[in-house]
């Protein structure tokens, strides 16, 4: 029998979708990377693609694709690798093993590859210190060559302790709008059951980024999802007892004020070119999918009529 979980999902430009997902036959058996593609809109699905990954199948993973429909993936097996197939062809693989100096091995990695086919990756690593104690980071690093290499790492949150509390930052998201400027939002964990949303921004293509802007308005925000609108709008959705929305149009320069989505466990993010936001999360065990409108920020199934009545046209 055969297990699946874990996955990641993404549209190329000719309309192909594709799949990358985990699968064991058992507890203790090996696990493998699959790879699959949908030619009629995500109907039915081929696996392309399939590696044997190391015993105990914990993985993560991610996709990406460039404006020439090369596919990108990001998994980690021991340490993080990259495979590109070019123009989404299966026979024309490249990997690359990206070096323990290069990138510290971590999880929960966010991947996005920006017009000029720079390759962007954010994720969170984690290392202890004798003196302020376990501390988890988000770090960020990219490849000018198409995923060939990779510029060493920089950390974007150098905040380490409150007091005796040792700060916690993990689950990033990483998006870049079409001027190159690079956005990390990501989770940061102030003391117990307290936590913020945070986001920094690069406009120098990732060398460097400025300070964090927090854009959470409660202590218990958690799990970021990021996008870029086709405006150039900067969107923001996170949970806190519900999921909530926040958007900048100058840049990531400032947020606007967060406002409610709906109690649907945010799991992911797309944008679409009419002036939508597509969320699927999970609530009560179940899968939840809604659309917002970037403007209104108002979960447009709760725009709907729900009911129609014909009254009499008396006194109309």
């Amino acid at each position: 029998m055969e297990f699946h979980r874990d996955f990641d999902i993404v549209a190329d430009h000719n309309g192909n979708v594709w799949l990358l997902w985990i699968s064991w036959e058992s507890e203790f058996a090996p696990a493998y990377l699959n790879l699959s593609k949908s030619i009629d809109s995500g109907r039915t699905f081929t696996t392309l693609f399939s590696s044997l990954s190391y015993f105990d199948g914990h993985l993560y993973q991610k996709l990406a694709v460039d404006a020439q429909n090369s596919i990108y993936m990001l998994w980690d097996d021991v340490q993080f690798k990259l495979t590109k197939f070019r123009f989404g062809d299966i026979n024309q693989r490249v990997d690359a093993e990206i070096p323990n100096d290069t990138l510290l091995i971590g999880s929960w990695p966010s991947l996005t590859v920006s017009k000029d086919f720079v390759v962007h990756c954010a994720w969170e690593g984690s290392f202890y210190d004798p003196a302020t104690g376990y501390h988890e980071f988000v770090f960020y690093s990219r490849s000018t060559d198409s995923g060939a290499t990779f510029q060493g790492r920089t950390r974007i949150d150098t905040a380490d302790i409150v007091g005796s509390w040792a700060y916690v930052h993990h689950l990033p998201a990483l998006a870049v709008d079409s001027t190159g400027i690079v956005f990390v939002s990501y989770t940061r964990e102030l003391a117990v059951n307290q936590s913020d949303v945070r986001i920094v921004r690069s406009t120098d293509g990732g060398q460097t980024f400025l300070k964090p802007l927090v854009v959470s308005g409660t202590d218990t925000a958690y799990a970021p999802a990021l996008c870029i609108d086709s405006e150039r709008g900067v969107n923001i959705l996170w949970n806190a007892h519900g999921t909530y929305h926040n958007r900048s149009t100058d840049g990531g320069t400032s947020f606007t004020s967060s406002t409610y989505v709906g109690n649907i466990g945010l799991h992911d993010l797309k944008p679409s070119e009419g002036g939508f936001l597509y969320i699927t999360g999970e609530y009560n065990s179940r899968m939840c999918f809604t659309k917002t409108n970037i403007i209104l920020s108002v979960p447009m199934d709760a725009a709907q009529p729900c009911i129609f009545t014909l009254f009499p046209s008396y006194p109309n």
